[in-house]
């Protein structure tokens, strides 16, 4: 962070400490939390710290430098794994023996963006941010940041450091409209798009507390929004139709490894935006993207991208080492070949093991975690397995010491992440998670604690 960050870091401790009657304002803000459907899960609230991360300008260029290299470098491996059946196999596993899943992948979008909306998953180090995944969709961790946010802006710690800084917090809802806008005039639309959000039956109870949410915020902002499963979609005079009316852009909100169960409930969808009548802003192409295979091919120095030497040289600096596992030589973090297996096993207090498909840290091991035997059962079971396992270096995660929402304000010790929300190719926000245990951040189990990040200008 620069050098201005520590004193705004202190006087909005320091306006924490003069809160009169702590304990009863404390309480007030662990209730608004509980009570918040975006903060809240099981009952538990997901916001104890008490202070925000705080951003420049200069870091936020540095981090969109990487950002905007990494997407050139995993839509350049998704071409290439694309055209070369062999590399498709090895990498996408089952998926490359889906004929109808590798066409959605080819399915040409209809405007120029290579990412509308996404999700990068890092961690900021003393060299920058690194890169550990990509999420290729509408970004997880949106609602739950928008509020957290909101919350901490009527703080007085907010009041008083905004006095003498410009200090505001990312508009996201505001960063989704706009974009949606922006992508549907770039593929030919006019006017206000009518958006549909195109979510299975099947899927709708786990997303409909942030739907709601979502749905009513773009509202606010101008856009005509509805919801409908897949096969409520049809097609009618050179145009779309839902439940609800015409629709210009349809948003996917389901998983890319949910296509084959899909099946046939997505004809309409797919061939509308073959023929062009449809304007789908989550792409299937993007949702490739966030195929953890694809960070195998980008930091593997035998495959040739045709990349730019200032792209290779900031993926190099920034992603860490990823390789399909294998039982079979590869490249080594050091350039020297090894048998992957024996590395691997011989490595294991500094790799992850981890699906090359999957979400909320599903299926990932920590070989620091692991007892030999245990990680020598892994590392054995991925080898036997029809699905695709990444072996990646272990990028450790930060500690950062932040007040909590306890009587006095103390400080804690928490692991961190740094996720960049994207949006247009372009960062908009960050989903920022902490962890007092373990070497995973994620709130998905309500045990993950948030913080919003503030730029400071």
């Amino acid at each position: 962070m620069g050098e201005a960050i520590g004193p705004i870091e202190t006087a909005w401790d320091q306006a924490l400490a003069a809160i009169p009657d702590q304990a009863a304002w404390i309480e007030e803000q662990l209730s608004r939390v509980r009570d918040n459907p975006a903060l809240s899960k099981d009952g538990k609230g997901l916001q104890r710290a008490a202070r925000p991360r705080f951003m420049d300008d200069a870091v936020l260029d540095a981090d969109q430098a990487v950002v905007t290299a990494v997407t050139a470098a995993l839509d350049a491996a998704a071409s290439t794994i694309l055209a070369d059946p062999e590399l498709s196999r090895r990498c996408l596993g089952p998926w490359a023996q889906d004929a109808r899943l590798l066409d959605l992948f080819s399915l040409p979008a209809g405007y120029p963006q290579h990412v509308v909306f996404g999700r990068f998953d890092g961690v900021r180090g003393p060299d920058g941010m690194r890169i550990l995944e990509f999420n290729g969709g509408l970004p997880g961790g949106l609602t739950i940041t928008e509020a957290s946010a909101a919350v901490m802006s009527t703080w007085p710690a907010f009041a008083e450091v905004s006095a003498s800084v410009n200090l505001h917090a990312p508009r996201l809802f505001e960063a989704i409209a706009t974009t949606i806008s922006g992508v549907w005039h770039a593929f030919g639309g006019s006017g206000t798009p009518r958006v549909a959000f195109v979510v299975p039956r099947e899927f709708q109870d786990y997303v409909a507390a942030q739907m709601r949410v979502l749905l009513a915020s773009l509202r606010s902002h101008g856009l005509e929004v509805s919801t409908c499963d897949p096969d409520e979609l049809v097609r009618r005079d050179g145009k779309v139709h839902g439940p609800d009316g015409v629709v210009d852009v349809a948003i996917r909100v389901f998983f890319t490894s949910m296509l084959p169960a899909l099946g046939a409930r997505l004809d309409t969808m797919v061939e509308a935006v073959r023929a062009g009548e449809l304007c789908m802003v989550t792409s299937f192409r993007a949702g490739l993207l966030g195929h953890k295979s694809l960070f195998a091919v980008i930091t593997d120095p035998g495959i040739d991208l045709g990349l730019p030497e200032e792209i290779r040289e900031l993926v190099r600096a920034h992603v860490p080492w990823s390789r399909i596992m294998t039982d079979a030589s590869a490249s080594a973090p050091d350039g020297s070949i090894v048998d992957l297996r024996e590395y691997a096993l011989a490595e294991a207090a500094h790799l992850v093991l981890k699906p090359a498909e999957g979400t909320g840290g599903a299926g990932v091991l920590l070989g620091w975690e692991q007892d030999a035997e245990a990680w020598r059962a892994a590392i054995d079971s991925a080898l036997s397995s029809p699905d695709v396992w990444i072996i990646q270096e272990r990028i450790p995660l930060t500690f950062e010491e932040l007040p909590v929402l306890e009587d006095g304000f103390p400080l804690r010790h928490f692991q961190a992440d740094h996720n960049p929300l994207v949006f247009n190719d372009r960062i908009g926000g960050y989903f920022v998670r902490l962890s007092e245990t373990g070497g995973i951040t994620n709130v998905t189990s309500g045990d993950g604690t948030v913080i919003p990040t503030y730029f400071v200008s």
